[in-house]
């Protein structure tokens, strides 16, 4: 009897466990949403300041400059630049619509995807658009490894949230 109970009182400790750490169905969905958003606010940052990551895990570094040709084009359209935009520094960031468009694709209880979504006023695909800056030399879509290490720490806080609520 007294091994029944502590077996149930174990597996009322793990149900809670789980619970609160991993959640079920909307709690779990709620926490990889709110880790996509913090993955889309990295990555526009850090592209914004001029930065983006070859590959997953690798280290950032400066995107590849503008052509002089095309600093010229971004001077005669001045007007166009966006926000954050500036005629000599390549972040991709000409209108700001692409980066702007960034956001959570699609989101699972398991996972989530970012990218860019939508058309631009020009009619082109920010998705389009994001693969050609990409071919081009530009790769920004990756997270690197401070990046990755950036989202641990964030986990890591939510978990330690969770667990003085237990």
């Amino acid at each position: 009897m007294a091994r029944q109970r502590a077996v149930a009182d174990l597996r009322n400790v793990l149900d809670r466990i789980d619970k609160r750490f991993i959640g079920r169905g909307d709690k779990q969905k709620k926490l990889m949403r709110s880790l996509g958003l913090e993955t889309v606010d990295i990555i526009v940052e850090r592209t914004r300041e001029g930065f983006g990551v070859k590959r997953v895990g690798g280290n950032r570094r400066k995107l590849k400059p503008l052509s002089k040709r095309y600093i010229e084009f971004r001077r005669r359209n001045r007007d166009k630049l966006g926000k954050a935009g500036r005629i000599t520094k390549s972040n991709l960031t000409f209108t700001g619509q692409m980066l702007d468009s960034v956001k959570i694709l699609k989101s699972t209880p398991g996972g989530f995807e970012v990218g860019p979504s939508g058309s631009r006023s020009d009619r082109k695909r920010n998705a389009d658009v994001a693969r050609w800056v990409t071919e081009q030399g530009r790769p920004f879509m990756n997270l690197g490894r401070k990046e990755i290490g950036s989202l641990v720490r964030y986990l890591r806080e939510e978990f330690n949230q969770r667990a003085r609520r237990i």
